[in-house]
């Protein structure tokens, strides 16, 4: 009867113990989840941060395509002047006045071309340095935030671990006692 009331609590102890370890586990796993779903919601980020990208990358390609476009006329435009100049100068010789004018006209609008491809340019660097610093800065973030969550995970389930484990020895201990 001694023996049987000794391994009923011995079966008793190591049923408390399972129980333990099975609400260990359940938590391991509810843990695990949550991290998993962070990943994946990382992984989600990064896959709209590289598809925003890849738009940017588009709309610079059509604002390229635009000045290109728009560069294009002005050189139609500017040949014209030349042109209508070169008809100007055979003639109405007695019209240099007229002549003039047209030479300071195709001036302005040949500096208004070299000033708007200069802005143009200018202002395609800036967006495309904006853009990359903050795709970066918004990566960079978020895998800060990872790590740390990774690390933070792991040190709570390693004091759980630990705190598991030195209730146990103090369960043996008193068990052995």
């Amino acid at each position: 009867l001694a023996k049987k009331g000794e391994h009923s609590k011995t079966i008793a102890e190591l049923q408390v113990r399972l129980e333990d370890n099975e609400r260990y586990l359940s938590n391991v796993k509810v843990e695990k989840a949550d991290l998993q779903n962070i990943v994946n919601e990382l992984q989600q980020s990064n896959e709209d941060l590289s598809i925003e990208i890849n738009e940017c990358r588009m709309e610079i390609n059509e604002f390229k395509t635009s000045l290109s476009n728009e560069s294009m006329q002005w050189n139609e435009e500017k040949d014209e002047l030349n042109d209508r100049l070169r008809d100007s100068e055979r003639t109405l010789v007695m019209l240099a006045d007229q002549k003039s004018q047209l030479a300071k006209q195709k001036d302005k609008v040949t500096k208004q071309i070299s000033n708007q491809k200069d802005a143009h340019t200018k202002q395609k660097a800036v967006l495309e340095k904006k853009m990359c610093g903050k795709k970066k800065e918004e990566m960079d973030l978020q895998q800060d935030l990872l790590v740390k969550l990774t690390a933070g995970l792991e040190k709570d389930a390693l004091e759980e671990k630990n705190a598991m484990k030195k209730m146990h020895e103090e369960k043996n201990k008193s068990i052995s006692r």
